[in-house]
């Protein structure tokens, strides 16, 4: 996919999955399009990222199907600096520990008739992770109770859902969204309640009984409290809910949460403030 010997190299990346809020590689444009003949499937299995050796995590992937079209972006590579970071790191990403292969396809850009051939990740069912045609309700499930070191499986499903429907509200994609609820309704079924805002994840443990300073981790699907020392707590819900954050103590820069229904400017979870986030 390189230009001719006397151009600036350059190619397109296709994300589908993680790659369409943190891809993680510098790139010089990046567009909202759609591959033909291929539907967006769950069917992955993940042991670094999403989840561990005993309990999977569930990602994304390229199943073929005729009339169907996978939305996402094209992330444009310009010269060699580029394309060689965002290659050493996409390998190490997808293909390494994500059991990825990859091939080309054609990129159809949102409302104009151009399009560009896209470098993509896909898993193929010959690789060790893959799991095969599961039903929405099996994936459901496993995401719900999943978590790797990228933090919790449903992060990884609602982002992909949020995205949709912040820049593509007229698109179905009726497996996504239903899974999507179903995730949501299970997550809610074992005391959590899902803040998603602006790319901001937290799950929130709906436990009254909580000592200031505890983090509810969810591990494999069992509970366990954490002594923090700096996390600090939401403020009360609705009907007067004591909520602790479920993450980490301290933020990555783009994982700040506030509280707008409060003058408070301070993050929720590393203390922070709102002004000193934005710098």
């Amino acid at each position: 996919m390189p230009s001719s010997p006397h151009e600036t190299p350059s190619m397109w990346v296709f994300g589908y999955g993680s790659l369409i809020w943190k891809p993680g590689f510098t790139y010089t444009e990046k567009i909202i399009g759609f591959i033909e003949g291929y539907a967006r499937r769950f069917w992955q299995g993940s042991i670094s990222h999403r989840g561990t050796s005993e309990y999977p995590g569930r990602v994304a992937t390229l199943v073929k199907e005729n009339e169907s079209k996978v939305w996402g972006l094209a992330y444009l590579l310009v010269g060699d600096d580029q394309i060689a970071e965002a290659m050493d790191h996409l390998d190490l990403r997808e293909c390494t520990l994500g059991g990825y292969t990859t091939f080309t396809e054609t990129f159809y850009q949102k409302d104009k008739e151009d399009t560009v051939s896209v470098w993509i990740y896909s898993a193929t069912p010959d690789n060790h992770l893959y799991t095969g045609p599961e039903t929405v309700e099996q994936v459901a499930h496993q995401v719900s109770k999943a978590r790797g070191f990228c933090g919790h499986n449903a992060e990884y499903v609602l982002k992909i859902a949020n995205f949709m429907q912040q820049h593509l509200p007229n698109v179905e994609e009726d497996d996504l969204y239903t899974l999507e609820k179903l995730i949501l309704k299970n997550l809610e079924q074992m005391g959590f309640t899902v803040y998603l805002k602006d790319h901001v994840f937290s799950l929130i443990e709906n436990n009254p009984d909580l000592e200031y300073g505890e983090n509810m981790a969810l591990h494999n699907g069992s509970l366990q409290a954490e002594k923090t020392s700096n996390l600090k707590p939401v403020p009360p819900l609705q009907h007067g809910r004591k909520v602790r954050v479920y993450g980490t103590p301290e933020c990555e820069p783009e994982n700040h949460l506030f509280d707008n229904a409060s003058d408070d400017e301070t993050c929720l979870i590393c203390n922070c403030s709102r002004m000193q986030s934005a710098s």
